[in-house]
């Protein structure tokens, strides 16, 4: 829109929650998520036992006001701290415990995304990664859902890049006989998608790692599923039905996939050369437009990578959001202006952006 649009030079586009809801409104935002996946029957028994044992089985009731329940990041926060030996372990559980109920919420999330979204494609999505020049664009996201890696695949030229070298497009094959998951590979590499895979002069960067994401331990390589193949989700639900795509390995693939919690790790390759990735485009952009954001407390490190790049130069940050009311635009100026005192606000959302 209007002022907003870059003239020239490198621009940095910062994707939150918000740009998502521009064309899925139902998707929670974070004090909601925990609500949203016991109200909606998403969490599995594990989670279920483990949320009620450390917070009282009030919490699970479904009639239960989301106010009633606990926040999704101290859920997260409580499990990381106890992971990393930094606190005492929650209700005395045992760290194979604590990772599979890590892993339940981690897909839980996705559960929830991924019904809001279902296979549905965003029309603002689409329309703003259509808009975006080739060569000067970077888009720095901290969603997992699939929504504008869609809009961007969908593109002309068809546009995937992720910073980081990616091995294989990969698919998964029907499902299988039980009995028989160690001998199978459940997924295969999509002919021809090397073409689709070797280009695209967008960067979509994602900090928090990506619902169609593969991690092989053992090759020690990124596969990614295309379109509404949502690979990671797969994996969550089913861990066997998940092998690295070579015939020669049969490690299981790994979700990528960072919790929001007071404890964050990016320890991962994949997500230290993202950030790395993330870090250099904003030092080149000379402009930052973030949408749809609200710098949670949770994403400490976010914000300060922000503020490294362009705290000193804010008169060059544009904040597009769409507020409920005039005091939650009042409160997040505020927070915004803290990092960034001569930053623009843009308050009529994403999609008149």
């Amino acid at each position: 829109g209007g002022s907003a649009s870059p003239i020239g030079g490198q621009v940095a586009y910062f994707l939150g929650a918000g740009a998502t809801r521009a064309d899925y409104p139902s998707i929670p935002l974070m004090d909601e998520l925990l609500h949203e996946i016991l109200r909606t029957g998403s969490a599995e028994n594990l989670l279920q036992s483990f949320l009620a044992e450390i917070f009282g089985p009030e919490c699970l009731r479904p009639e239960a006001q989301a106010q009633e329940r606990p926040r999704i990041d101290d859920v997260f926060t409580l499990i990381d701290a106890s992971l990393s030996g930094k606190a005492p372990s929650p209700g005395g559980k045992s760290r194979e415990v604590l990772i599979e109920a890590r892993r339940h919420l981690i897909a839980s999330i996705g559960r929830v995304l991924a019904k809001a979204i279902g296979e549905d494609h965003g029309r603002v999505a689409r329309k703003f990664a259509t808009s975006l020049p080739e060569g000067n664009t970077t888009l720095i996201s901290t969603n997992y859902d699939i929504l504008m890696d869609n809009a961007l695949l969908e593109r002309s030229p068809r546009n995937v890049n992720y910073g980081v070298p990616v091995r294989e497009a990969v698919h998964r094959r029907g499902d299988l006989n039980a009995g028989r998951f160690d001998e199978i590979h459940h997924y295969r590499p999509i002919p021809g998608s090397q073409e689709t895979i070797r280009r695209g002069g967008i960067p979509l960067l994602k900090l928090n790692g990506s619902l169609n994401w593969l991690y092989c331990p053992r090759c020690d390589e990124l596969d990614i599923t295309l379109l509404q193949d949502r690979g990671a989700l797969t994996l969550l639900d089913e861990l066997k039905l998940g092998r690295c795509c070579l015939d020669r390995c049969t490690s299981p693939y790994e979700p990528i996939l960072v919790g929001p919690s007071l404890g964050q790790r990016y320890g991962h390759r994949v997500l230290r050369d993202t950030w790395t990735r993330a870090e250099r485009a904003l030092l080149a952009s000379n402009r930052l437009v973030i949408i749809g954001y609200s710098i949670p407390d949770a994403d400490y490190l976010v914000r300060a990578m922000l503020a490294r790049t362009f705290a000193a130069r804010s008169h060059l940050v544009t904040v597009v959001n769409m507020p409920r009311t005039p005091s939650d635009q009042r409160i997040l100026e505020q927070r915004f202006k803290r990092l960034f005192p001569h930053s623009t606000f843009l308050s009529e959302g994403f999609e008149r952006f």
